[in-house]
């Protein structure tokens, strides 16, 4: 037996559970006059039970074992692939076996519920505890004073059946050498197949040398169908051949040896103290295939928890517990109360007074937040009129509590003790008044809630130190804010002066902007005679000037002595250049006068500095040279040093007059070559010879001609050709290429077996190709070759195959990966008869 936790709580052997515990109350045991009464009667009839998840149906018989046999109904499984329905043993006569041995009172009990041969066990009680997504059936038995839950949980989607066993002695004599078995016989082949053999096998999955998984493989479908045992320290597995009802029976391992075998899990659990409860559980598994079974044993190893999946101690409802939700491992009973709308203790209440969390809440009966300590309710949730806070000093006003605001009226309003502070929100600030002016000081005041001595609510005073200055006083110029406006000297002073404005700063003020001030403002002075305050240079005796304005004052405005009064030169022809011998000194320029005095002809419009000048004998831009380079009207000239009448662009000469060697043509390119001129024959010579601009043009007297070379193989095609004095890109001078778009098929390529004519020869597929194959015959049809037999060619003859290793090609039977018969033979030809 496994060692036992002290505590009673589970004890956790690898990934699966156990749950071992020293004596306990089950609510499922059975008094003994119910018991007495139970078995007086016969025992109860059970109507079985039908449970049916997405891949596996359990039917259930009156005793509570797989194999309804009275409708030939058992343990049927949908495969997760196909979705073929197959029941999982034999459905015309389905054997299904629980059997139970122990010594007990000096006797010895052996009692079975088998679904062919019948029940010793009393069947107490079935129910079906399933919901939506969970099912589970649970069977209660007794067989003298043990007595057994038997529960079986799986997924709705699940192909994992969790099977547990409770075992408890309920009489008060020591069970010992208590063992049981539970067995079936898988069939899961004949439906579909019609073969009752299995290809059963015994394994230790997790490699610790203990066997722990049994399986029957479908030899057909491949579906397997195995026991996991949760304690395979406590356990013996195999199969059997003669399903023989002894717990004691020697089990066999078949290695995947196949047969019509039981599949068998025994549980040794030894000595079971009176009171005391034993728990074994085991994986019933399901699969498609034998590898993805053994990977569900260890993927679903948690399931073995299925009467404490939360380990938590307390057992599920449907396993005689009373755990209230056996998913939370915070929640059993005795559990600590929590304020979180969960029965944790399993009391039926939730949230308690008594949580541990639960809070202590005072009565605010003034509604102001803050509660009364005096009056309390501890409770997990904030009850109507009360309030964690405590520190009310008064809870039946509700302007009254602790931060709330002082006020001047006789009341501790802010629970602080102290009535009336300087801090209330209604107290007066109260100003010194030194000189008794009563106006006070703002920087020395007092907040009290009542005026204290030698104070006053006034703070306006900007000198509490003089008794004639404080607000409305008389001002006067002397550097003193007399009336505490904030402003020294106004305007407004008893003695202050009045002052022109100097817009311009020249010295001489506006009469009409006047300012009254104690002393001289920026920007203004004493005197008021400009006659133009904007200007400074416009005032009495400045100088006078040519612009519109009354410069110094005088009333008149730009005489013909101010000092910038300019010159003028007559312009008889009206070009806009004058006569430097006819001048007039003006402000402003007198009618057809300029101010230019630089016509060099002031009889002629067309001649004056800066005219154009032309190549017609006349100097017409004054510049003293007639006929320039640059007249308008002068001629580009070009040279010509080999005289073949076409110019060089490069050597130019402007002029009025043809020079000598120059020609009006700019278009020779080669102005040293005679031969080279536009329109000349061009030639393969690397020169443009007819000055267009390409050198060796297709056009060119000895031009050759070139083939396209499409594939880059160095030959070309005939019909695409290009004439040009140099090859072009991807042009040859041969033309004798047969498919210019295959790089491999030119004259002289090696020949392949590709339906192509790669050597340009005409012919296809030779058999002196690269790639040619040799075949063997194959005499007897087989699709393997005799190697002495052969045909080398590109495609495949008639009676012929690629394979040679036929070892009888006179025997359609005998070949590599036939099967082997026992007929003297080597039938699959791999050298062993």
């Amino acid at each position: 037996m496994v060692e036992l936790r002290p505590d009673g709580l589970p004890a956790r052997l690898g990934s699966r559970t156990f749950i071992w515990s020293q004596p306990m109350s089950r609510k499922s045991a059975l008094s003994s006059a119910a018991l007495l009464a139970l078995l007086t009667m016969g025992g109860t009839a059970f109507a079985g039970q039908t449970l049916s998840g997405t891949y596996i149906e359990a039917n259930y018989g009156d005793n509570g074992m797989w194999n309804w046999g009275s409708t030939g109904t058992g343990l049927i499984y949908t495969t997760t692939g196909s979705g073929a329905s197959q029941d999982a043993t034999y459905p015309g006569t389905p054997w299904a076996h629980f059997q139970v041995e122990f010594d007990q009172y000096s006797s010895s009990y052996n009692q079975i519920a088998n679904s062919s041969s019948g029940t010793t066990l009393t069947v107490v009680s079935e129910s079906n505890e399933s919901d939506s997504s969970t099912l589970i059936s649970v069977y209660e038995y007794t067989a003298g004073d043990l007595e057994i839950t038997k529960t079986e949980y799986w997924e709705m989607d699940g192909t994992v059946i969790a099977q547990q066993f409770a075992l408890h002695n309920a009489g008060s004599s020591d069970i010992t050498n208590l063992r049981f078995q539970v067995a079936t016989d898988p069939d899961h082949d004949l439906n579909r197949f019609g073969t009752y053999s299995t290809l059963n096998d015994v394994d230790d999955l997790d490699g610790d040398g203990v066997s722990d998984w049994t399986v029957s493989l479908g030899p057909s479908s491949g579906i397997a169908f195995g026991f996991a045992p949760c304690d395979p320290d406590s356990a013996t597995l195999g199969h059997s051949p003669g399903w023989d009802q002894d717990a004691d029976l020697s089990l066999t391992d078949y290695n995947f040896g196949s047969g019509d075998y039981s599949m068998n899990w025994v549980h040794y659990e030894g000595t079971l103290a009176a009171g005391d409860t034993a728990y074994a559980s085991n994986l019933v598994v399901f699969a498609d295939d034998a590898t993805t079974a053994e990977g569900l044993v260890s993927s679903e190893a948690d399931m073995c928890n299925i009467c404490d999946s939360d380990g938590d101690g307390a057992l599920a409802s449907w396993c005689g517990g009373d755990d209230c939700d056996d998913d939370d491992p915070t929640v059993y009973p005795s559990a600590s109360e929590v304020c979180d709308g969960v029965d944790n203790d399993c009391d039926g209440t939730v949230d308690e007074d008594d949580a541990i969390d639960a809070q202590t809440w005072y009565q605010d009966a003034d509604s102001d937040g803050y509660g009364n300590a005096s009056v309390t309710d501890i409770d997990c949730y904030q009850p109507t009129g009360y309030v964690a806070d405590d520190t009310d000093c008064d809870d039946s006003v509700s302007s009254t509590y602790p931060g709330a605001d002082e006020y001047c009226n006789g009341v501790d309003d802010d629970c602080d003790g102290t009535i009336d502070e300087d801090s209330a929100v209604d107290a007066s600030t109260w100003y010194q008044d030194a000189d008794s002016d009563g106006y006070g000081n703002a920087s020395v005041s007092d907040v009290e809630c009542a005026q204290p001595t030698g104070y006053v609510a006034d703070s306006s005073d900007c000198d509490d130190t003089v008794s004639t200055t404080y607000p409305g006083a008389p001002e006067y110029c002397n550097s003193v804010d007399d009336d505490c406006d904030g402003t020294v000297d106004e305007d407004s002073a008893v003695d202050a002066s009045t002052w022109y404005q100097d817009a311009d700063s020249d010295g001489y003020g506006n009469v009409s902007v006047a300012d009254i001030e104690c002393y001289q403002p920026t920007g203004f002075v004493a005197d008021s005679s400009d006659c133009d305050d904007t200007v400074s240079t416009t005032y009495p005796g400045a100088d006078e000037y040519c612009n519109g304005v009354d410069d110094d004052c005088d009333g008149t405005i730009d005489e013909d002595a101010a000092v910038d009064a300019s010159t003028w030169y007559q312009d008889a022809d009206s070009d806009g250049y004058g006569n430097a011998s006819v001048a007039d000194i003006e402000c402003y320029q007198p009618t057809g006068y300029v101010a230019d005095s630089s016509d060099c002809d002031d009889t002629v419009s067309t001649t004056y500095p800066g005219a154009d000048e032309y190549c017609n004998g006349v100097d017409d831009d004054c510049d003293g040279t007639i006929d320039e380079d640059d007249a308008v009207d002068v001629s580009t000239w070009y040279a010509d040093s080999d005289s073949d009448s076409y110019g060089d662009a490069s050597v130019s000469d402007i002029d009025c007059s043809q020079p000598t060697g120059y020609v009006a043509d700019s278009t020779d390119c080669d102005d040293a070559e005679p031969t080279t001129y536009p329109g000349a024959d061009e030639y393969c010579d690397g020169v443009d010879n007819d000055c267009d601009g390409d050198i060796d043009e297709d056009s060119a007297v000895d031009a050759s001609t070139w083939y396209e070379d499409g594939d880059g193989d160095g030959y070309g095609e005939a019909t695409v050709s290009d004439v040009e004095c140099n090859a072009p890109s991807g042009y040859v001078a041969d033309d004798t290429d047969c498919d210019d778009n295959e790089p491999t098929t030119y004259p002289g390529a090696d020949e392949y077996c590709d339906g192509v004519d790669n050597d340009c020869d005409t012919v296809i597929d030779e058999d002196d190709a690269v790639d040619v194959s040799t075949w063997y015959a194959d005499s007897d049809g087989d699709s393997y070759g005799d190697a002495a037999v052969t045909d080398i060619d590109c495609s495949q003859p008639t009676g012929y195959v690629a394979d040679s290793t036929d070892c009888d090609d006179a025997e359609s039977t005998t070949y590599p990966g036939a099967d082997e018969l026992c007929d003297g033979v080597d039938n699959d030809c791999d050298g062993d008869i």
